[in-house]
């Protein structure tokens, strides 16, 4: 049986105190932009969006490939950690652990601050120092997803000498196996030669596990990083729905370009039309065809501005 895996990023105001947290669990794999800790057990990944809250571009990765959610709070709850619960919210991630202060008082008043959005559904856990024992991440169950058909979220790619592309990313959807011949989004067509998980090579890997991928018939310089390999079609203009983010204060123009978080990629979105709760989009690259949502962000705010406008609907 294939092995289901889940992602879990963790979120707040201070990204020290991010970093120590996933320590806490984890072995640190890759630290550029969007931390990896990677683990044996279900909870096999842990993301820290470095960048955050300055930048907002990997925060948006992690949430939209992540199943669960550890939010950091003991320090208080601000405009980053609202923004945070605000795209989590969008992104549809429904389990998730908050730590905070010590005290009922402090308990209560986070609840209400976090009441109306995903994160009431969270578990409050008072903070312990840098003990997070209590915390069981792998009680985190992988969030319903639906594709037409096997889904890898590709977020590097690099030549290893005597093995030759090697494509890293997550089993977003379905699963992948060795010898399967999966999609790019520009047409062509790639055989998966071996599976690596955890520097252990295994013969198929599901959805939610990081995966090493050693694939033939594109070389590093015609795939680039940050692209989906799937066995479905791809398309690039889509019509969905919007839902607008009531506290989101600017007006959303037809003609500019925006951006949507989907499955840990961040694509340029240009909104062509909008009349009513109908978007008709033209994206920055092709996505396989896959229900559900993305999230939908204008990355040009400052921080301190809520950047989250929403989500649409596939």
């Amino acid at each position: 049986m294939t092995e289901i895996h889940t992602v879990v990023c963790v979120l707040g105001g201070n990204p020290a105190s991010r970093a120590k947290l996933c320590s806490f669990f984890a072995k640190k794999t890759h630290s550029e932009g969007l931390e990896m800790y990677h683990r044996r057990g279900v909870a096999q990944t842990l993301l820290n969006p470095a960048t955050y809250p300055d930048k907002v571009n990997h925060m948006l990765a992690a949430v939209s490939v992540s199943d669960g959610c550890i939010l950091l709070a003991e320090e208080g709850f601000g405009w980053a950690e609202g923004e945070s619960v605000i795209a989590l919210t969008h992104a549809g991630v429904g389990g998730g652990v908050i730590i905070a202060s010590k005290g009922e008082i402090y308990s209560e008043r986070l609840s209400k601050m976090v009441a109306g959005t995903i994160a009431q559904r969270f578990r409050i856990v008072e903070a312990d120092g840098e003990n997070y024992s209590k915390i069981n991440i792998d009680s985190f169950e992988p969030k319903p997803k639906k594709c037409a058909g096997n889904v890898v979220s590709v977020d590097n790619v690099f030549n290893v000498k005597g093995v030759g592309t090697v494509a890293l990313g997550f089993v977003v959807c379905g699963r992948v196996a060795v010898h399967d011949t999966l999609g790019t989004p520009s047409g062509k067509e790639v055989r998966v030669q071996s599976i690596q998980v955890m520097d252990e090579d295994v013969e198929e890997a599901g959805t939610g596990t990081r995966v090493g991928l050693a694939i033939r018939g594109a070389t590093e310089k015609e795939l680039g990083d940050q692209f989906f390999l799937a066995n479905t079609d791809f398309r690039e203009n889509i019509e969905a729905s919007i839902q607008v983010e009531k506290f989101y204060r600017h007006q959303i123009e037809e003609g500019k370009t925006y951006h949507l978080a989907l499955s840990g990629q961040v694509i340029p979105a240009n909104l062509l039309k909008l009349e009513g709760e109908k978007a008709t989009l033209k994206l920055g690259k092709p996505i396989p065809q896959m229900e559900g949502g993305g999230v939908l962000a204008n990355m040009n705010l400052p921080p301190g501005t809520l950047r989250i406008m929403g989500h649409i609907n596939l």
